[in-house]
């Protein structure tokens, strides 16, 4: 299961603990699976530490917050779903080089896990022999376990 909260970044986090994270938690919590993933925008990084104590396995992130910084934020436990480039328009040079960039801060060694996607970053000009091999990239040098 995948719970979209995007406007949560538009709330404090005394607004989000009030109002956001006992509904988010309530859902959650009456989900039939074990695992659950949750996906949100999370412009205010300030709010990712409260998200990421909603109950769920992955927490999402938009582009504008490092993994690396994300990572610190939410916490050991949690795999990361990260709206990883928004790069996917430009020459494969400059993709390629985005796109590495997001798997070296990706792993953290944790073995918490990260999901790549692109997110906001499919524009209606991206070329798709760019993300077949954004993909292909992805898949060679991660382990899918």
């Amino acid at each position: 299961m995948q719970l979209f909260d995007s406007w949560a970044g538009s709330l404090s986090p005394d607004e989000y603990t009030r109002f956001a994270l006992p509904a988010t938690r309530a859902v959650l919590e009456a989900s039939p699976t074990s695992r659950c993933r949750r996906s949100c925008s999370a412009s205010h990084r300030e709010l990712l530490g409260l998200m990421a104590t909603a109950g769920s396995d992955v927490v999402g992130v938009d582009w504008r917050v490092p993994l690396d910084e994300a990572r610190r934020r939410v916490g050991a436990g949690h795999a990361l779903q990260a709206t990883s480039t928004r790069r996917s328009a430009g020459p494969w040079p400059v993709v390629e080089q985005a796109t590495r960039a997001v798997l070296e801060r990706a792993d953290d060694g944790t073995g918490t896990g990260h999901v790549f996607n692109l997110g906001h970053g499919v524009l209606p000009e991206s070329d798709p022999a760019i993300l077949a091999a954004v993909v292909q990239l992805v898949h060679a040098e991660t382990d899918r376990t």
